[in-house]
């Protein structure tokens, strides 16, 4: 199986919403870790470098199969 690292940036709009932006699809952490330092010298993410995350991902795997979940 392929794995591939997915970069998110995640900021609180108010109490209800969050802007959720995908930044890019890496072949590796180590790649993806990277761009995240490079995006956080960017005036669009400066002050705001907490919001950040990297999700592993399976090509050709579908997620949530079992669902959210209630509440």
């Amino acid at each position: 199986m392929k794995n591939i690292y997915v970069i998110e940036h995640i900021e609180k709009v108010d109490e209800y919403r969050e802007l959720v932006k995908t930044l890019g699809i890496f072949d590796c952490e180590e790649k993806a870790k990277n761009a995240i330092d490079q995006l956080k010298k960017t005036p669009e993410f400066l002050g705001k470098e907490d919001g950040f995350s990297i999700d592993l991902q399976t090509l050709n795997s579908a997620c949530f199969l079992e669902g959210y979940g209630e509440g």
